[in-house]
């Protein structure tokens, strides 16, 4: 999929439009994240968590950007919520929050029971995506707001590495509009403040920005990034994160008035779990092919939203360091600025390099199409920058 708007000679600004939709389930569900709290019902009491709809529109080119307080996106989710809204591009990324309902019950293949796993119904599903869809066409339905739009990044010291030899980047990028209002904050550090002794739907640090701000937070390349803050646990610790983000909100650079979507399939190798992940799980080898079967789907792709030259690369997983870095410089490559994003339109799992796959660890057991994974993400990701770069040059000529 592939869709273009260049500017005239005079070009209009962006348009925005907004909605905050509640997204807390009727009734107290299991919560997704850490498998050792088995079964257990979420308890009550929680706070309430929401999906929240950014739509950046040019001319008739338009973009709904959908962060919601989820685990993962899985791909029926994605479609079901697509499908609803045929003429709107949906960028769908979840928050990745340890403390919301387990997202495994909204993904149609999670139908063989795995322990501390919550197995896939149909009604959730349905729920989820008419809530999710309803609050994108409510945006669509609200005034338009012409504005500029500017980018900043921000080096920080807010996220670490949890894998031996590996690094973290610590970019915060944040898209303003008017006035350096904050409109989409992308940080990578997983959303895990709050631990497993945490029962309660919580949205954890990105939840808390947002709801200071109101702003859609998408994590970065969360792949192998915990968040860096030791002076405080649990929701102390959630609060602490986001006030150090929020110091890093104003300034930045003009974005120009280009607005594209273009998707790209990655070529999966076939699913097959990591030499580690029967151990590390307690199963059997063909129980470890069995769950991987479903963790894993049969096709996924890379997503970019392109406003002005940023590059906004939605990956379906959570990739490390070591991919981001080498997306960012293909991008920049091809003329733009790579701004990658976890958890977007699909859940491939961990997403590692060659080498740092055959270290092993939670993360590589957790890499369900194999230690080329990485490089297929790459590869489809460079696909995609040189169709984006041609078919901007090509219509600039046009132009002229």
């Amino acid at each position: 999929m592939l869709a273009f708007l260049f500017p005239l000679l005079a070009p209009p600004q962006f348009n925005i439009q907004t909605y905050t939709q509640a997204l807390t389930p009727p009734e107290l569900l299991p919560l997704g994240g850490y498998t050792e709290r088995g079964d257990h019902i979420a308890d009550p009491g929680g706070q309430e968590l929401f999906a929240r709809t950014l739509i950046i529109s040019l001319g008739t080119q338009k973009v709904a950007f959908v962060s919601f307080e989820g685990l993962t996106v899985p791909e029926s989710l994605h479609y079901e919520v697509q499908r609803r809204l045929p003429n709107t591009p949906v960028f769908l990324v979840a928050t990745h929050t340890h403390s919301a309902p387990d997202t495994q019950m909204l993904n149609e293949r999670m139908k063989f029971r795995i322990p501390g796993i919550a197995p896939f119904k149909r009604e959730w599903l349905d729920w989820y995506a008419l809530r999710i869809a309803g609050g994108i066409a409510k945006a669509e339905q609200s005034k338009p707001i012409p504005t500029n739009l500017n980018i900043s990044n921000w080096g920080t010291n807010l996220a670490r590495s949890r894998r031996p030899k590996s690094s973290v980047s610590n970019i915060l990028y944040v898209i303003h509009g008017q006035n350096d209002q904050p409109l989409l904050t992308i940080f990578g550090a997983h959303a895990t403040c709050l631990d497993a002794d945490n029962r309660k739907t919580n949205g954890d640090w990105p939840g808390e920005y947002m709801r200071r701000t109101n702003a859609l937070v998408f994590p970065g390349a969360i792949g192998n990034a915990s968040p860096n803050f030791d002076q405080a646990q649990g929701q102390p610790k959630a609060e602490g994160v986001a006030t150090a983000l929020l110091k890093y909100v104003s300034g930045g650079s003009k974005i120009s008035e280009n607005l594209a979507f273009a998707t790209e399939p990655i070529k999966l190798d076939p699913p097959k779990p990591h030499p580690e992940f029967a151990k590390q799980n307690g199963v059997n080898e063909a129980l470890a092919t069995i769950a991987v079967s479903r963790f894993a789907p049969p096709e996924a792709k890379i997503t970019v939203a392109l406003v002005g030259r940023v590059a906004i690369v939605g990956i379906p997983g959570e990739p490390t360091n070591d991919i981001e870095r080498i997306i960012r410089a293909r991008a920049e490559q091809a003329g733009f600025q790579g701004v990658v994003v976890s958890h977007c339109n699909g859940w491939i799992g961990y997403i590692l390099s060659p080498e740092d796959y055959d270290r092993g660890g939670y993360e590589a057991t957790l890499s369900f199409n194999g230690r080329e994974t990485g490089l297929r993400v790459i590869e489809a990701a460079t696909r995609l920058f040189k169709k984006l770069s041609k078919s901007a040059t090509n219509a600039y000529s046009v132009q002229k």
